[in-house]
């Protein structure tokens, strides 16, 4: 018991992830920003019907909260749970949100190791980002004086 390898700690174990499904948000739904070949209305009574590639619509509820800066807040509501969710799922012919497809995200089941490794990367590639925007800069200003030393 407990030897090498009885344990699940960094693999996948069999999960679907939410790459594995079509995804939708709120977000992009309100803002006009869906896929290609996806199509909604908005109805007046708070719920949107949704149509995927032209062959099967999908209805889903829209509540809204109050922030606390006195803006709104739009939800879907899960057609199969009701919960309040950014986003829905299509996976398997049903529209759903994340748990209830037990869909969890692709990071959840990345070792320790790669995880570490994958943010080290991340964060080395925004520096060399950073450092482009600033020696960019930093030669514009200088060329700014230069062509105006000239005249």
């Amino acid at each position: 018991m407990g030897g090498r390898g009885s344990g699940r700690f960094g693999q996948r174990g069999g999960r679907a992830t939410t790459r594995d499904a079509l995804h939708i948000n709120i977000g992009d739904l309100l803002h006009g920003r869906l896929m290609r070949n996806v199509g909604y209305l908005v109805l007046p009574d708070g719920r949107v019907l949704i149509n995927f590639f032209g062959c099967r619509v999908f209805e889903a509820g829209i509540t809204i909260t109050r922030q606390g800066h006195g803006g709104l807040h739009r939800w879907f509501a899960c057609p199969d749970c009701g919960r309040r969710c950014r986003g829905l799922y299509l996976r398997g012919g049903r529209l759903a949100c994340r748990q209830c497809h037990r869909l969890v995200y692709a990071s959840q089941l990345e070792s320790h190791g790669s995880r570490k490794l994958r943010k080290g990367l991340h964060l080395e590639w925004r520096l060399a980002q950073f450092s482009e925007i600033v020696s960019g800069a930093q030669s514009g200003a200088v060329s700014g004086r230069v062509s105006s030393a000239k005249k």
